[in-house]
């Protein structure tokens, strides 16, 4: 770097200020650009990718319902005086099936 040891020192301290300023520019509008992206992220969150998994919160409990009705007619297997007993889950299984 020949052309620095020829330069006075104020103009070398003029030169890497003005290379600091343009590195804390350039610094700053990255920041910035990537706060913007912060900020759309956060509303992605909020908007759609929470109410997505609050339905599909919503969804994996009635499963569980379901299964848990379908388990609990083996009780009656062997009860041939049933009949009310199924129509009572089959009320609550539509019920169920509803929310898909």
């Amino acid at each position: 770097m020949g052309w620095l040891d020829n330069m006075v020192l104020r103009s070398k301290l003029i030169l890497l200020t003005a290379v600091m300023i343009l590195g804390i520019a350039f610094l700053s509008f990255q920041g910035f650009r990537g706060a913007a992206g912060w900020l759309e992220d956060v509303g992605h969150i909020g908007k759609e990718a929470s109410v997505r998994q609050a339905a599909a919160l919503r969804m994996d409990r009635e499963r569980v319902i379901i299964r848990t009705q379908t388990l609990s007619v083996y009780q009656y297997e062997n009860d041939y005086n049933a009949q009310s007993k199924f129509s009572e889950v089959l009320a609550q299984r539509e019920k169920s099936f509803a929310a898909f």
